[in-house]
């Protein structure tokens, strides 16, 4: 029975003191002036060429180490050996032959090194070092012998008998030739000297060559192989980003074709004066890391939207980017900014290494500006960009189509994909919310001209006391359902009490439950007036959609009316069908305090989509 005391009436559960809630992805409290932003770039207006715009904006500005090879070097061992005979001049020596063991070539080389000869011979000692190698007979000085008629001549040792000229190794025992002729001794020596002379050019050429290649080995290092530019050894972060990994005028041309586009801002880094882009402005996003380079550039069309703001975030690694995708998304889903909601959510594909798109409307007084928003990460690199327009939304198919010529720059040295086939189609807004599944703050649009967000109670079964518009017919706690849930809605600031938003699930045994549900509701809501005479219905209208894995959502919503002593009570209900869930929607508005008709039906439709994004 309704109360016909319009004041005392609450259809719904009383005001509800939202419990503080500590998970990571609760809705945070927003700080500004009087909750509104009043720039169509979330709370920064445009630089120029937008009005109401006097930020400062600030830019940043963008060693080598000299390795000297080490000096190395060996002192050469000597060892020198004199051949002679004492003889006497009264007596002949006898004529002899060593009958010992046959001496190793070490011992038996007699020659005389010194530390600036250098021979081109080369050995690999197997210290990492490389050692160079006399000849056999370089530098060899023998201090002659004075050759005494009478003496006998001592035979030669040899290994076999006799002499094998073949071999280097038993040369240096023979030196019977020594003896022979001083004028042998000299040619060999200055042959000698010269093949030394020459082989110290050729090591100090070849020392050099070694010496340099290692000095430019350690200035140079490796670089990527992804053809990204490779840090500096001071550690300093990496520049991926430059003025030409931006959007150009020509090519946001695509979103207003019939605009002249030019370049109004290029900024390096952020301050609290730069432009943010919908749904991402305030504070950094919990949870996500800290980029190592972000430059933002303005581009417009005159002192009015269309304008296009992109930002574009370098990462020292994919995985940071990743990570910062996701917190990005996650927060452009849920879009915790007062004033603004996700109209509709978009998939976009062939858009670099992942890709999503989202419609946000943010009003600021009496104006509402369209943000169509393309949230993009190839390799190290994430992009946001944000076309803003009044009235029709910019198609994101061109927004993206427009970053894609940007992405296809960056993806070069950011070692992701690059764009290829772009596409989009409607899909749901990013998986958001503080309870999954459930509606997103972001999802409800502002209500009148109150500037507050929307906050949720905790989830809970329906209760008994609760009767929709008097029209259902349903007891939502005792329905045949597999499980049951309900959650209420108010508005965070400034708003009557008996205000509100309910939304309950149940989860039917199969799709076919759950859709014959919502077809037999409709029919009961609309057969209300005749069993009701203080209600009126409207025809409902139908409502279709596309949830998370493509489910279908199909439903209706309907504006049901019931008359008091005093006036009538409006109140807003829908219901869809979205695989096996049920999802029913109801609205209670108060005085100025209410939704459009397209509101309501874009918000009956969210719901079924966020039920769709969890089992």
């Amino acid at each position: 029975m309704v109360d016909p005391e319009r004041g005392n009436y609450r259809p719904r559960r009383a005001l509800i003191e939202p419990d503080s809630n500590t998970d990571k992805w609760a809705v945070e409290e927003f700080h500004g002036s009087n909750g509104a932003s009043a720039e169509p770039y979330g709370q920064r207006a445009i630089a120029e060429p937008e009005p109401d715009t006097n930020g400062q904006w600030t830019t940043a500005e963008p060693e080598t180490i000299a390795v000297s090879p080490d000096d190395t070097g060996s002192d050469w061992a000597t060892s020198r050996r004199s051949i002679f005979a004492d003889l006497e001049d009264d007596v002949a020596p006898p004529l002899y032959r060593d009958e010992g063991p046959s001496p190793t070539a070490a011992e038996a080389t007699a020659s005389t090194i010194d530390d600036d000869d250098t021979d081109p011979g080369f050995k690999d000692t197997g210290t990492g070092r490389q050692t160079w190698v006399r000849s056999a007979l370089a530098g060899v000085v023998q201090r002659p012998r004075t050759r005494d008629a009478d003496a006998t001549s001592i035979l030669p040792r040899t290994l076999s008998g006799s002499r094998n000229t073949h071999s280097w190794q038993d040369s240096i025992d023979d030196f019977s030739d020594l003896d022979e002729d001083r004028s042998r001794i000299d040619r060999r020596l200055t042959v000698g000297l010269i093949i030394a002379g020459v082989g110290a050019v050729v090591a100090l050429g070849v020392w050099l060559i070694v010496a340099a290649v290692r000095a430019d080995e350690t200035v140079t290092p490796n670089p990527d192989p992804t053809g990204a530019p490779t840090a500096p050894a001071s550690g300093e972060p990496v520049m991926l980003l430059d003025d030409n990994s931006m959007i150009k005028a020509a090519d946001a041309k695509r979103i207003a074709r019939d605009r002249v586009w030019k370049v109004a801002l290029n900024q390096t880094g952020t301050d609290e004066e730069s432009a943010r882009p919908a749904c991402l402005g305030g504070d950094p996003i919990e949870g996500s890391p800290a980029a190592a380079q972000t430059i933002l550039r303005l581009l417009s069309t005159g002192k009015q939207p269309p304008g296009l703001l992109h930002q574009a975030q370098a990462f020292t690694s994919p995985e940071e980017a990743a990570l910062a995708y996701a917190v990005a998304a996650k927060t452009l889903g849920g879009c915790n900014q007062v004033g603004a909601y996700v109209r509709s959510g978009w998939s976009v594909t062939g858009l670099g290494d992942a890709a999503v798109g989202v419609v946000v409307a943010v009003k600021t007084g009496t104006t509402t500006d369209n943000h169509s928003v393309v949230l993009n990460r190839t390799g190290k690199v994430l992009n946001v960009a944000d076309a803003v327009q009044r009235g029709d939304p910019a198609e994101i198919g061109n927004v993206a189509g427009a970053l894609a010529v940007a992405t296809g720059v960056q993806c070069r040295n950011a070692g992701g994909a690059c764009p290829d086939d772009v596409s989009v189609k409607a899909a749901p807004p990013p998986l958001s919310g503080d309870e999954l599944g459930f509606l997103a703050a972001g999802d409800l649009p502002p209500a009148g001209n109150v500037a507050s967000l929307w906050v949720g109670d905790a989830p809970d079964v329906p209760q008994e006391e609760f009767v929709g518009s008097q029209c259902e017919n349903v007891p939502w706690s005792k329905t045949p359902a597999n499980s049951r849930t309900a959650r209420t809605y108010l508005l965070e600031q400034g708003a009557d009490p008996g205000f509100g938003l309910d939304e309950i699930i149940l989860t039917m045994k199969n799709e076919k439950a759950a859709s014959d549900f919502v077809g037999q509701l409709r029919k009961t809501v609309a057969n209300c007036p005749k069993r009701k005479l203080t209600a009126t219905v409207p025809k409902p209208t139908s409502v279709t959609g596309i949830g998370a894995s493509a489910t279908k959502i199909t439903g209706w919503t309907a504006t049901v009316s019931q008359k008091v002593s005093n006036g009538s009570l409006k109140y807003r209900v829908g219901a869809v069908a979205a695989g096996s869930k049920v999802i029913y929607t109801f609205l209670s508005p108060k005085d100025k305090l209410d939704l459009t008709d397209n509101q309501w039906k874009g918000i009956t439709v969210r719901a079924g989509q966020r039920a769709t994004q969890v089992k």
